[in-house]
């Protein structure tokens, strides 16, 4: 027992042995490291010293050898130059980061915000400015202000944020107004921009007259500077009207930059069509333009007059493709004059109902033709969908996708001409199918009766023939922005030329030999080729033509009269025309999106209208997310909202003032009208009751032998006439009232009168060949027809 104690005690002192043999180790492999690196550090240190000394060694010994020149000290001090600019652009560089820091940490923040849905400040009353803008694009996307929020809500489910509050219908109300206040900011930042071109339009919507005023720039973008509610459509309103829409962004600029006046004095051009009211704004915007110069020009008034006047003059252009709509108008009447030739005052009709005053029957049947098988035609009594069955393989042998008529309503360039095209090409298909088509009614029985009428179809090919060659490739460089307005001038001459050849070369206008302009294709489609192929009745085409063209020269003639050699625009200066473009459609554009927003929302607010249109065609959404201070911007609008609708209140009063002011106006001069015809008639009556009034043939012979002179008998004879249309209101020819003079009265006077005092006969009058013997009648010598009781009217 004592030797095994003995072993345990040894073998625990050796174990407490080894133990303490490896604490040792431990320690000196820590000792062997901390050596090893102190040894690297003197390594380090030693290399450090030695190369420091070595360099302390080169400088002194190349000190006493350093020699500094002119030149050196110069290049030292641009170093040194260079040095503390680059420093400085450091520091900016700096300041740009740190600004740019706190920036994303505001943004940080605000994305915080936005995952915990806090997007309603309870302290400050405020909604973050993300939601302003989230409510601005579902605006512009026409959501409507009852669910704005309900359609942020649900989005907001789809990430699993709760919103603590959501804008209500009458706070997103407050916002819509808030783009109109955006969408003036941001005229007044973008109004330095030269030589723009102010686009000018007015248009009655649902009983309200409406003008659009857009700028253009010379890289083709527009600006709305405005759609206002006009009190009439005259040229002062609508230079009043104007003047408040520049007013408005002079009140939202920002340090009294005057943005609405520097936008009025930037303009250089106008655009607009040719309405006499229009061209009457032109030069009053031009004289109003002139009082602005001085404020916005500092040395204005030290100018001499020839700069002067080149800062003064404007150029006034006019839309190309409304002149398309006068060459329709044109051809419609010399349509109507040629028909009523050929058909001697007699053009077929079958249905009276389809008749109207002026209008062709080539017209008509293009009308009612498009009113029954066009889409979007007669809901009623037109037959689109049977008809599109009927000829859909047809349409499938000519590569046509859907029937190629269009209903006249609602469009307006060429539409005639493209029309009358194509129903010269569906001719006989329209004629089989109204033949096979078991129910009629009275609008397809009159296509099916002036389809068979061939004077109408000669027509419609000589309208197509002109749509293909003229008026579409007219339409082409009027719409293409690689053609400049400076360049139109050559278009103009050469379509002037062109219509001077025509008529003169018939034959190869017929069979399409002939092109307008050469870099301008014709689409040579199964229409054209319709249109081009011999017909029989191709002499009543060349008849028609030969009326048409003509007209057509005369009127492109005077609307073009600018553009042609001697004309006010034939030397363009292309740096002041840059921005000018050769139609006036943005307006239309606008129009017609105002149109769609009141049939859509019949309810919505005047000033709610003008700033989601305005909002919306001036992309102002994507302006404001370029801006660095958006927060400020909305906060600035948000406090002008109270002021905006002041504004627009005072406004509308001026607006209902001016239309009382006219309505009691146009009462006025009906009561003058009314009181002038009361007074014309009682002198006529009292005129009159001194002549008597003559009812037979022998109280007028009798009564004309009492009277010695000439003047009175005529005079006498004025009085009974005056008498039997201004108050009996007698039925008979207009030109039986006439007082006019005509060649040759007086000696048919003297011989009728005086020598012969005959008034029953006119055979003298015609030997004078006057050319209207219906007039000499009138005034002298038709009493007698006059008097008959069957000659006056019911109600008499």
């Amino acid at each position: 027992m004592e030797e095994l104690t003995e072993v345990k005690e040894e073998n625990f002192k050796l174990n407490a042995s080894v133990s303490h043999t490896n604490e040792l180790n431990s320690k000196v492999e820590k000792k062997v490291k901390k050596i090893n690196l102190q040894k690297k550090d003197l390594k380090r240190t030693c290399s450090r010293e030695n190369y420091w000394r070595e360099k302390y060694r080169k400088l002194e010994q190349s000190e006493n050898d350093l020699k500094y020149t002119e030149k050196d000290v110069t290049r030292f001090l641009d170093e040194i130059t260079r040095l503390k600019t680059l420093h400085e652009e450091n520091n900016e560089r700096i300041r740009h980061l740190n600004e740019n820091i706190d920036s994303l940490k505001l943004q940080n923040e605000n994305l915080s915000k936005i995952q915990q849905g806090l997007f309603y400040d309870e302290h400050t009353r405020t909604y973050v400015p993300e939601m302003h803008i989230c409510v601005y694009s579902l605006l512009n996307s026409h959501v409507t202000t009852e669910n704005v929020s309900k359609v942020i809500e649900s989005v907001l489910k789809l990430v699993n944020i709760f919103p603590n509050k959501l804008p209500c219908p009458s706070t997103i109300n407050n916002w819509n107004i808030e783009r109109g206040i955006l969408v003036k900011k941001q005229l007044s930042s973008v109004c330095e921009e030269q030589n723009t071109t102010l686009h000018s339009d007015e248009t009655s919507k649902y009983g309200s007259r409406w003008g659009a005023f857009a700028t253009r720039d010379d890289s083709g973008n527009y600006k709305l500077l405005g759609l206002r509610n006009m009190a009439t459509k005259s040229s002062q309103d609508t230079l009043d009207t104007f003047k408040e829409i520049l007013t408005d962004i002079n009140i939202a600029s920002e340090d009294e930059s005057q943005g609405g006046k520097k936008i009025l004095t930037n303009i250089k051009n106008t655009m607009s069509d040719r309405a006499a009211s229009e061209m009457k704004f032109n030069e009053l915007l031009e004289n109003y333009r002139k009082e602005v110069l001085p404020d916005i020009y500092e040395n204005y008034n030290e100018l001499n007059e020839e700069s002067r006047e080149a800062i003064d003059r404007m150029n006034n252009f006019f839309c190309g493709l409304h002149s398309l709509v006068n060459m329709a108008e044109t051809c419609e009447k010399t349509l109507n004059e040629v028909e009523i030739l050929h058909f001697d005052n007699k053009i077929p009709i079958q249905n009276p109902t389809f008749l109207k005053s002026g209008q062709s029957g080539t017209t008509r049947l293009i009308l009612t033709a498009c009113k029954s098988f066009a889409r979007r035609g007669d809901e009623k009594n037109g037959c689109y969908g049977n008809f599109k069955t009927y000829i859909n393989s047809f349409l499938k042998e000519n590569n046509m996708q859907r029937v190629p008529l269009q209903p006249l309503r609602g469009n307006r360039f060429n539409i005639l001409f493209t029309n009358a095209g194509h129903v010269y090409f569906l001719q006989n298909e329209m004629k089989d199918f109204l033949l096979k088509t078991p129910k009629s009614n009275a609008l397809l029985s009159s296509v099916l009766f002036d389809l068979k009428e061939p004077f109408f179809l000669a027509g419609c090919k000589a309208l197509g023939l002109i749509s293909k060659i003229i008026t579409t490739p007219l339409w082409h460089v009027i719409e293409s922005k690689e053609i400049t307005m400076s360049q139109m001038n050559k278009r103009y001459l050469t379509l002037k030329t062109f219509l001077q050849d025509c008529s003169l070369n018939l034959d190869d206008f017929i069979k399409g030999n002939i092109t307008l302009f050469e870099d301008v294709n014709v689409k040579k489609d199964k229409v054209y080729e319709s249109l081009v192929k011999e017909s029989e009745i191709d002499g009543h085409v060349e008849t028609i033509l030969l009326v048409i063209l003509p007209a057509l020269l005369k009127l492109i003639t005077k609307q073009y009269k600018d553009h042609l050699p001697g004309g006010i625009h034939e030397n363009l200066n292309e740096r002041e025309v840059s921005s000018v473009d050769k139609h006036n459609k943005f307006p239309e554009r606008v129009f017609s999106y105002l149109d769609h927003i009141l049939s859509y929302k019949p309810n919505i607010k005047t000033l709610a209208l003008e700033s989601h249109i305005t909002f919306s065609l001036n992309k102002t959404n994507e302006w404001l997310k370029g801006q660095d201070n958006i927060n400020d911007i909305i906060k600035q609008c948000r406090r002008e909202v109270n002021l905006e609708r002041q504004r627009f209140k005072e406004r509308e009063m001026i607006l209902e003032k001016r239309r009382i002011e006219k309505q009691r106006e146009e009462f006025r001069k009906k009561d003058e009208l009314e009181r002038k015809r009361v007074e014309k008639l009682e002198k006529i009556t009292n005129d009159m009751m001194f002549y008597g009034l003559w009812q037979s043939e022998e109280r007028v012979e009798a009564e004309l032998r009492k009277i010695e002179t000439r003047k009175g008998k005529e005079e006498a004879l004025k009085v009974q006439l005056r008498f039997r249309k201004d108050v009996f209101n007698q039925l008979a020819d207009s030109n039986v009232f006439n007082f006019s003079k005509v060649p040759g009265f007086d000696e048919w006077f003297n011989v009728k009168y005086v020598e012969e005092n005959d008034i029953y006969t006119c055979k003298l009058a015609e030997e004078f060949n006057t050319g209207d013997v219906e007039v000499i009648e009138s005034q002298m010598a038709c009493c007698n027809c006059l008097i008959n009781e069957s000659s006056f009217s019911s109600e008499q």
